[in-house]
């Protein structure tokens, strides 16, 4: 099969590009399922900013053709657009080919709003949803159905295991890392650590955010007041962003992943990697969290009061520490089962086969 993944964003990266630096989640769900896919057998491309028809583990790179589009996506079996509803523009434009949206931004993203128009949504020949959540958003604002097809981990993760023993069995106070965009729950879990630490003194908390993952330098990133409060605030270790290579490494070695986030995820695929690294998982009852957690970790749904929430956050998270040292064998047990089912789950290799087979069947009833 011919399938081009296409990004309008303006961002500039190849299938490599996450495993090197930062990358936000959508652009490296893309990376990853791309390679999978050519990994397969299948001749993808990802058209985007930049590139000149290079081979880049496996995945042919092009720059996107914006004032022609219908001369380059036609000699397509599928595009993948993501997340970004231009089908209605492109098939005015003279596109042809089966147009798939991968929708990654939640239904309150000013950028869906387009799927508004019957005329955008009838020019898609199906739309991928990341979480049943999303998709019953979707449908309920958009009167727009589609297939779930979920995210996955890093496959950098995949190659890796955890070598040091969670903070129960090392007798230790646990170390709380936070590994997302900056807007996303930064200032509340900053907030809410002093109160943390207070009752654990040596909790420490690592952070791997920054505004690099959208490509937005150090000059231009406006949540520079954050990462000077992270810096200045004792037990606290501010890294920025990071690549998937160095964030796998540093996954391993933390306890707990703090999420006290009120931004509505659609997915959360360093929910998985927190994981399938062995993280216990401490995190808001927001938007397809839950979904994606299944069985796994704790969450709490977060109070209109930012004060409040974070206290309670601080609160919740302390007695969950008290909880899982009361018996250290139930929780190594836990933490094992949890890391196993994830690495088992939420694979690339495994969510380029569903598309495969999802993809096959679309193509053949076009």
């Amino acid at each position: 099969m011919k399938i081009a993944f296409v990004d309008t964003t303006g961002l500039n990266y190849n299938p490599l590009t996450p495993f090197q630096s930062p990358l936000g989640g959508t652009q490296s769900a893309a990376c990853f399922l791309s390679i999978a896919m050519a990994e397969r057998g299948n001749e993808v491309w990802l058209l985007g900013k930049e590139g000149e028809g290079e081979i880049i583990s496996g995945v042919r790179c092009k720059r996107y053709n914006t004032e022609n589009p219908a001369t380059q996506l036609n000699a397509f079996d599928v595009v993948i657009i993501l997340t970004v509803p231009i089908a209605k523009q492109l098939r005015e434009k003279g596109v042809s080919t089966r147009l798939i949206l991968w929708q990654h931004y939640a239904v309150d993203n000013s950028d869906s709003l387009p799927l508004i128009d019957n005329d955008e949504k009838e020019a898609w020949s199906e739309v991928v949803f990341v979480s049943e959540y999303q998709r019953k958003t979707f449908s309920e604002k958009f009167d727009l159905d589609g297939k779930v097809l979920r995210n996955a981990m890093s496959p950098a993760m995949a190659d890796r295991k955890r070598i040091l023993p969670n903070f129960v069995a090392r007798n230790e106070d646990p170390v709380l890392v936070y590994a997302s965009a900056p807007g996303r729950g930064l200032d509340i879990l900053l907030i809410a650590f002093p109160s943390i630490r207070k009752k654990f003194p040596g909790a420490r908390l690592k952070i791997f955010s920054s505004q690099l993952m959208y490509q937005v330098q150090k000059e231009n990133d406006g949540f520079e007041s954050y990462y000077e409060l992270a810096r200045s605030m004792p037990g606290v270790e501010y890294l920025g962003g990071v690549s998937q290579d160095r964030l796998a490494d540093e996954l391993l070695r933390c306890d707990i992943w703090a999420y006290p986030t009120i931004f509505l995820e659609t997915s959360c695929i360093v929910l998985m990697e927190a994981a399938a690294a062995g993280c216990f998982l401490f995190f808001s009852e927001m938007g397809a969290l839950p979904e994606t957690g299944g069985k796994f970790g704790r969450r709490m749904r977060p109070t209109s009061s930012r004060s409040v929430w974070c206290g309670q956050f601080a609160h919740g998270l302390c007695s969950e520490v008290d909880r899982l040292r009361q018996n250290p064998e139930r929780t190594e047990k836990f933490l094992e089962d949890q890391a196993s089912w994830f690495r088992k789950t939420y694979t690339w290799d495994r969510r380029a086969e569903e598309w495969e087979l999802w993809l096959t069947k679309t193509v053949m009833m076009s």
